[in-house]
């Protein structure tokens, strides 16, 4: 496996980590104009990196707004979830890890898993998929 990674400093003690990577099954390495193209492109990574994750490290943010119709829509479907819960699934639908989403909210990654574990049971559902499969039709309404 070959792999480059764009480093980025969010702010004070927070980096986001990109890697582009090739297994072994693509018989091939990163070679030098590869390499060149990254480093052409850093900066324009870096700065879409910083306005994408600008606010990860101050909390939920917009997320909020965004829950309180996530719980509104969820709730019609008979899903009665909790505002942490509705923070939680729309931090997972927009590619946070447990780990992200635990220094976000500022909680540990063991009880973002018992958030992640309690969301699954209050919609009957048991992997990611079925909750990207779940929610984002009550995003779209």
């Amino acid at each position: 496996m070959d792999e480059i990674a764009f480093v980025v400093r969010l702010s004070e003690g927070l980096s986001l980590s990109l890697c582009l990577g090739r297994d072994a099954t693509s018989g091939k390495e990163f070679g030098a104009a590869d390499i060149a193209a990254c480093v052409r492109l850093a900066p324009v990574v870096s700065a879409l990196a910083r306005a994408e994750w600008q606010a990860l490290d101050k909390g939920a943010g917009p997320a909020e707004d965004t829950s309180a119709l996530l719980i509104q829509a969820a709730r019609q479907e008979g899903i009665a979830l909790s505002p942490r819960q509705a923070t939680v699934a729309l931090m997972i639908l927009r590619g946070h890890s447990t780990p992200s989403i635990a220094l976000s909210l500022g909680v540990s990654p063991q009880t973002v898993k018992v958030f992640r574990k309690q969301l699954y049971a209050r919609c009957g559902i048991s992997s990611q998929g079925e909750l990207f499969s779940l929610m984002l039709p009550l995003l779209k309404g």
